[in-house]
């Protein structure tokens, strides 16, 4: 699903594709060919995935927490969830 979004994503932004692609030549250059390593190269590629996730995460809540213990006004046994997509792109963070 990350790699779909990512796709959508440049879709949208095409201007980034041309830096990806000569990334992409220029490592695969380096290493001859594909290899295991060759992925850990892509720097630039793992920030355009990273940076689609975090603007367009899985879902609209953020990982759940089952509260094991009391604190403020929570109950015991309860799910929280933190939409952390409308925290995350609020314009004064």
């Amino acid at each position: 699903m990350a790699a779909t979004q990512a796709f959508f994503d440049l879709c949208h932004r095409p201007e980034y594709i041309a830096a990806l692609r000569e990334e992409l030549l220029q490592v695969l250059h380096e290493d001859e060919g594909f290899k295991k390593t060759t992925l850990t190269k892509l720097r630039k590629l793992d920030s355009v995935m990273r940076e689609s996730q975090r603007l367009s995460p899985p879902s609209l809540l953020g990982f759940k927490r089952t509260v094991r213990f009391l604190f403020i006004n929570a109950r015991v046994g309860k799910s929280k969830a933190q939409p952390f997509r409308f925290v995350d792109q609020h314009p004064a963070v």
